[in-house]
């Protein structure tokens, strides 16, 4: 081995050519240069670049006025209790803003909470307490009949859980329970308001 090979790190080969390593630092230097020059930085806008023609088209984000989605902006409130110290029967009692805990509901926007499993094989079912199916291990659960698994289907969902969903032994679990957890956004609905509070803000 030469003296050369022997200081000279070797790097396994990413198979891309090597303008693609050219055009990651223009990119590097032009920021820099921004940054050093004080022009607006690029960051929050997107660069189109053009490599035939050498030439780099900035864009703005815009909402588009004729866009069916809502683009809905949520007033967030914090609640500093931690999941693991707060059931939902409290919760509901703290955020029922004077009405009926039984009018009150929670949940969490495009999340759904698993109320019955079913064995894809002997199709036993088996209620549980409600969780909410992003931590849905399929692999971790099996039939107490034939040992087959258990999955769930949309039928046995809920949007919201609401008291009268619940057994009274189910409200005093705490928020972990369901699978709620620290730093969630929870959606809160009465009769009359919808709100939006982030959980054990401070954990």
């Amino acid at each position: 081995m030469t003296r050369k090979e022997q200081f000279t790190p070797t790097v396994a080969s990413t198979g891309a050519v090597s303008e693609v390593g050219a055009i990651a630092a223009s990119l590097q230097t032009l920021q820099a240069r921004n940054l050093l020059s004080h022009t607006p930085n690029l960051t929050d806008q997107e660069v189109f670049l053009d490599l035939n023609s050498h030439t780099a088209t900035c864009n703005e984000y815009r909402l588009n006025a004729e866009c069916r989605f809502d683009h809905q902006r949520y007033d967030i409130q914090s609640i500093e209790t931690g999941v693991n110290s707060l059931s939902i029967k409290q919760l509901l009692n703290r955020l029922s803003e004077g009405e009926s805990e039984l009018n009150t509901k929670v949940g969490i926007v495009g999340h759904h909470f698993i109320t019955q499993l079913m064995c894809a094989h002997c199709c036993k079912t088996l209620s549980v307490t409600p969780t909410l199916s992003r931590g849905f291990n399929r692999t971790s659960k099996s039939c107490p009949e034939c040992g087959g698994a258990l999955d769930f289907s949309g039928f046995h969902c809920l949007d919201f859980l609401t008291p009268n969903a619940l057994s009274e032994t189910q409200r005093d679990l705490p928020l972990a329970a369901f699978g709620i957890s620290d730093n969630d956004i929870l959606t809160v609905k009465t009769k009359t308001s919808t709100s939006h509070y982030q959980i054990g803000a401070s954990q």
